[in-house]
């Protein structure tokens, strides 16, 4: 059913699972996304003064968490579809919603590594509502590869970590009107993701609040043009898919990853969030 998966960054299938006209969008609606992420943290976003771990937290073994924001930097390509990204990463009720899991296990504060996980993922019961049934559980999608990046570096003073992933497919499902399900697989390559887990902050009375979650960590990934050609996105319920590449336009690419003097690939940017999720081993019939 679920043919391979994610957008690390987040980073590009995000920017297309949408479902709907990709047109930009108004300054208004741009100056929104700029704040989105603070928004969605309220008050433990950007506006809020980061502290260092209490010397008594303790890491658990593992922490499963879900994007719960995505936004294209300004300077990126896909920067116009952010309202869109919002839109389908925040409607949980959907059947078929942007999901992006992130794994982190093997956490060694002593010797200050841990292994990560990022991908693709889909509700394990399709049909849940958040606001009906509480929180959803997830599943990674059947073709995400269960590799972890290991030996990551991690500051176990402040939480910070940076790890690469050789690459992150992002999955856009669609379904048509009479119900058949079509994947499309958007491959993001050479992903980095520079993050701070967990998320410690002041409060009002200056005493030190930790939060396992995440807030405006960076992601950087490649999205080349055989694969943006290869890839085929519905707008539209019954418009004919459109190439990945027509809709970012050729002539935005910005990266020249083989070095032969042009410019064969979109170099794309952009900041996430992500909440504690459940993830089951078994989809929920």
């Amino acid at each position: 059913m679920m043919n391979s998966r994610m957008l690390v960054v987040l980073l590009a299938g995000l920017f297309l699972t949408l479902g709907t006209a990709c047109g930009d969008d108004s300054n208004s609606e741009s100056n929104n996304d700029t704040n989105n992420t603070a928004a969605d943290a309220g008050n433990n976003g950007a506006d809020v003064q980061q502290a260092q771990l209490p010397d008594d937290w303790e890491y658990e073994s593992d922490y499963y968490l879900r994007f719960t924001s995505f936004q294209f930097k300004q300077s990126s390509p896909g920067y116009g579809l952010n309202t869109l990204l919002r839109i389908n990463i925040e409607k949980q009720e959907k059947k078929y919603p942007i999901v992006v899991l992130v794994h982190l296990k093997d956490i060694d504060p002593d010797g200050g590594t841990l292994a990560i996980r990022g991908g693709a993922g889909r509700k394990a019961d399709l049909m849940c509502d958040p606001e009906l049934d509480g929180d959803c559980e997830y599943m990674w999608d059947e073709d995400t590869p269960d590799t972890y990046t290991e030996g990551v570096a991690l500051d176990t003073a402040s939480g910070d970590f940076s790890a690469e992933l050789p690459s992150l497919d992002f999955i856009a499902t669609f379904e048509s009107p009479d119900g058949e399900e079509t994947d499309t697989v958007i491959p993001i390559t050479d992903l980095r993701l520079d993050a701070r887990f967990p998320h410690a902050y002041l409060d009002d009375n200056g005493e030190v609040v930790v939060e396992e979650a995440i807030y405006d960590a960076d992601l950087l990934g490649y999205l080349t043009e055989a694969n943006a050609d290869a890839s085929a996105v519905q707008l539209s319920d019954g418009q004919e898919p459109i190439p990945l590449s027509e809709i970012l336009g050729k002539e935005t690419m910005n990266a020249d990853l083989d070095s032969d003097g042009t410019n064969d690939a979109w170099e794309l940017t952009g900041t996430f969030s992500a909440q504690p999720a459940t993830v089951a081993t078994v989809a929920v019939q």
